[in-house]
């Protein structure tokens, strides 16, 4: 269980939570290995965008939950970029350069960079390619999140909530009418960055109210219940035993079971 203490108020390491992100990129890694052909491919096709999903979430939950009770001034706000920036952005920049210049060099392409025009996308953080597409969403949720924080300083936090997850649907609805589809943009994964971010921002009136529930050992049960469900919950599974699927970021089980 995440410790109760705040950034506001002391030290906040959620220590609960990094066998969680690990367990978030080990499922990406497994799916990789499935679609190469190295394990079986019931563990591949669209679960590896489970465990992003779950990634997201954490993200969108984490940052809630570490910032939201600490005033948003220049101070903090600066501390909150480098730590946001160096967590992943040294080496992501890296790897876009390193892999330009193999191009550039050798005519190689690696992770579909293979022009100018991806390199610089990649580069301004505007669209990453290939396994890259995910760092771009995550630090366009960095710079939105600031928003949300600024909200929850004059208590406007479920406003803006709500008025970002209806903008959301109105932007789906506008591209789904066009058959136009970009899974790779943050409004293709908003709703989990949200969604985590209200698990987060309320994480400790949810957590009292489940402690002190007279139901707590039939949410156990249930919660239980739930995780046995994982074996079924991957897309080529689900596929496989007859249902329907859909893109993964809008598919209610690939979404929902990883939040």
């Amino acid at each position: 269980e995440p410790s109760k203490k705040r950034v506001g108020s002391s030290a906040t390491h959620l220590s609960a939570l990094d066998g969680l992100r690990g367990f978030a990129a080990l499922i990406v890694v497994v799916s990789h290995s499935a679609n190469a052909g190295f394990l079986p491919m019931a563990l591949g096709n669209g679960l590896g965008q489970m465990g992003v999903t779950l990634f997201f979430g954490l993200s969108g939950f984490l940052m809630a939950y570490l910032y939201c009770s600490k005033p948003l001034d220049l101070k903090s706000l600066s501390e909150y970029v480098v730590n946001r920036t160096t967590r992943v952005l040294p080496l992501y920049f890296f790897v876009v350069i390193f892999t330009f210049m193999l191009f550039l060099a050798f005519d190689l392409t690696l992770l579909g960079i293979n022009s100018s025009r991806i390199f610089i996308e990649n580069a301004a953080l505007f669209r990453g390619s290939n396994i890259l597409w995910t760092i771009p969403v995550e630090v366009h949720f960095y710079v939105i999140f600031v928003g949300l924080w600024l909200a929850s300083m004059h208590k406007h936090f479920p406003k803006l909530v709500f008025a970002m997850g209806a903008g959301q649907i109105s932007v789906f609805f506008i591209l789904y009418l066009n058959e136009l589809r970009y899974p790779d943009f943050i409004f293709s994964w908003l709703h989990v960055f949200l969604f985590g971010s209200i698990l987060g921002f309320y994480y400790e009136r949810i957590n009292n109210a489940l402690e002190n529930s007279k139901l707590k050992f039939c949410l156990s049960a249930v919660a239980w219940f739930v995780l046995l469900l994982a074996i079924i919950a991957p897309p080529q599974v689900r596929r496989d035993l007859g249902f329907s699927t859909v893109a993964s970021y809008l598919d209610p089980v690939s979404v929902g079971y990883p939040l």
